[in-house]
């Protein structure tokens, strides 16, 4: 028996979280194993699952593994079943970044986390970035297997017929995710005044996201050239990257930044901070700016602008880069698979 805690899933779940979670753990592929998917629906029923339903199960079957992709199972999981717990790590974010922590990520995920990461036995990591930083936490003896998840094109997009023409009036750029600090979209804006300086121009940033916690949502609010768009259907989203120049990606730090790669579908040029992450994630497909002097990253992306070459030639790359990373995530994928079957008894 495999069981799979979905108890952070529910059919509103839209987050990137989520869609690696039905893009790794769900599928035909699951159908010639046993597999028993571990549901919550509130916040509560969660709770209970994780502390009580899912210890209770595991106690009943001997032979069952567990396979957390989403919150870190409880202590007492990991105490009691760590040889036969699989956690998935997406970042290691609950440790190292606490000021970008809501209060139930700080006080009821973190040290769930932080427990799991120093006493399992196995996981898998949302990329190789992700892997080499978990070595840091884990036991000595822990297995630790990088298993990207494919980038699908869920906004259904086509690719670009040409590249954007640079001389119009007005420069309109993309960026998605949730509304929070971690995400960095203050800093996003302030390039987008710093672009608009250089080039003479208006600069509107476009934010796709539902508002989180924090008050980056009202800070940005108030920004004259920024529109927040909120939750946008496939449709909509599809037609706005469309009419976008680029898309911009700088939060303070991603275990893997997967709407950079979903974006690239439509061959939009991807502007992005200069991270190891993403350049794992997108190798030469996109233009790389400093993380933290918004007038430097603004001149570099000026420079792309003029020069058109540049940012014609990545909504090529960026095809070929899907391409590369789904390759990579099918071969992870294989691995993963054998690596269960190993296990299970």
């Amino acid at each position: 028996m495999i069981l799979i805690d979905f108890t952070h899933m529910d059919k509103r779940s839209v987050s990137g979280i989520e869609r690696v979670c039905q893009t790794l753990f769900t599928g035909s592929d699951w159908d010639c194993h046993q597999v028993e998917y571990v549901r919550g629906g509130s916040t509560l029923k969660l709770i209970i699952q994780q502390w009580f339903g899912i210890p209770l199960r595991m106690l009943l079957d001997g032979n069952a593994i567990l396979i957390c992709p989403g919150f870190p199972p409880s202590p007492i999981v990991t105490f009691l079943f760590r040889r036969r717990l699989f956690v998935y790590v997406y970042d290691l974010f609950l440790i190292e970044r606490k000021a970008d922590l809501n209060w139930r990520a700080r006080w009821y995920m973190a040290p769930s986390f932080r427990y799991a990461i120093g006493n399992a036995k196995n996981f898998f990591a949302l990329t190789d970035h992700v892997r080499s930083k978990l070595l840091a936490y884990a036991r000595s003896d822990a297995q630790i297997r990088t298993v990207r998840p494919e980038a699908d094109n869920i906004f259904s997009l086509a690719p670009r017929a040409g590249g954007r023409d640079g001389k119009r009036d007005a420069i309109n750029v993309l960026s998605i995710g949730t509304v929070e600090p971690r995400k960095n979209y203050l800093y996003a804006a302030d390039i987008c005044d710093q672009l608009a300086l250089i080039e003479n121009r208006p600069v509107h940033l476009h934010i796709i996201g539902r508002r989180g916690w924090g008050s980056d949502f009202d800070a940005l609010s108030a920004r004259p050239n920024v529109r927040l768009h909120g939750f946008v259907g496939d449709d909509d989203m599809a037609q706005l990257i469309e009419t976008c120049d680029f898309f911009v990606y700088v939060p303070h730090d991603e275990g893997l930044g997967l709407p950079a790669l979903e974006v690239q579908y439509s061959g939009i040029p991807v502007v992005a901070s200069d991270l190891a992450v993403f350049r794992e994630t997108l190798d030469t497909s996109a233009v790389f700016v400093d993380p933290s002097d918004p007038r430097r990253a603004a001149g570099v992306i000026s420079q792309a602008l003029a020069a058109r070459s540049e940012f014609d030639a990545l909504s090529s790359k960026a095809k070929e880069n899907v391409q590369r990373w789904n390759l990579q995530s099918g071969e992870d994928r294989r691995a993963m698979f054998e690596w269960i079957e190993g296990a299970c008894p």
